[in-house]
């Protein structure tokens, strides 16, 4: 850019850069932070339910004792077999086998809904960390080859000159064409 102040001049260029960066970082926010916001949601999505199946698996372990089914059903099974062959009742180990024989389907299937849950949180933790980086990161959108600066001297050639030179340049190239055309018409046969 040319001005008659050449600091004024050189401060407009680096402005137009400056201006250009903000302008296409705020449009480029736009659509990052409503990517951001979509994440976030679903990260609070996939973390309500991965609270809700373990609030359950809780209440399943502590109300009514069915923590791990392998080793569990095996021994309480065994120890209830024994008890009712010798002739032993216990009402609370009749209560816990019967617990863990009603409860054990629903705890095998909330364990499955829980693996399966955490690969998802986890896929949604790893997007929402990538948008939050978009979202925080700072990019200069223009490429400066040479920084703008201060001339020393003034520049050249003027507009008044660059004007007045194709000014004269297409009244001669008018002449031209207006002498070719004209010639053309005379020497044509009558």
């Amino acid at each position: 850019m040319l001005d008659t102040d050449p600091r004024y001049a050189c401060a407009m260029v680096d402005s137009v850069r400056v201006f250009y960066d903000r302008k296409v970082e705020e449009l480029h926010k736009v659509k990052i932070r409503e990517e951001f916001n979509i994440r976030k949601d679903e990260l609070a999505r996939y973390q309500f339910k991965v609270d809700s199946v373990r609030r359950r698996l809780s209440i399943l372990g502590g109300e009514y004792g069915v923590m791990e089914l392998n080793g569990q059903s095996e021994g309480i099974s065994a120890a209830y077999f024994q008890a009712v062959s010798t002739g032993k009742n216990n009402e609370a180990m009749e209560k816990y086998y019967w617990n863990i024989a009603e409860l054990a389907p629903e705890y095998k299937q909330q364990i499955m809904s829980l693996e399966s849950l955490m690969k998802d949180l986890s896929e949604a933790q790893t997007k929402y960390h990538s948008a939050y980086r978009e979202l925080t990161k700072v990019i200069t959108y223009s490429v400066v080859v040479t920084p703008p600066f201060i001339a020393d001297k003034k520049s050249w050639p003027k507009r008044s000159v660059i004007v007045l030179m194709s000014v004269f340049f297409t009244l001669i190239m008018a002449m031209v064409v207006i002498g070719v055309i004209e010639n053309r018409s005379n020497t044509k046969p009558v």
